[in-house]
């Protein structure tokens, strides 16, 4: 039976980083509702694209003013948010 997903789309979570442990970039995404205080939202995911559909699908409310990309970070291999 063929999937309908490619090889490619099939594994997108971290990547493994060259010391073992899973790595991603944090992305934060920040919407500025009126006279509020700016909201954000900070996911880590390897693509841009990854991150936007996450928060697209997680926050649909969410006016996205701004995404700014942040720093590489690791996380142990295993770890609950892997």
């Amino acid at each position: 039976m063929n999937s309908s997903r490619t090889p490619a789309l099939a594994n997108r979570g971290f990547r493994t980083g060259a010391g073992g442990a899973c790595e991603a970039t944090l992305f934060r995404f920040t919407c500025t509702p009126g006279a509020q205080e700016p909201k954000s939202k900070d996911v880590a995911a390897v693509h841009l694209d990854d991150a936007y559909a996450y928060v697209r699908r997680r926050y649909p409310e969410l006016r996205i003013s701004r995404i700014e990309t942040g720093e590489l970070i690791e996380i142990v291999s295993g770890a609950p948010l892997d």
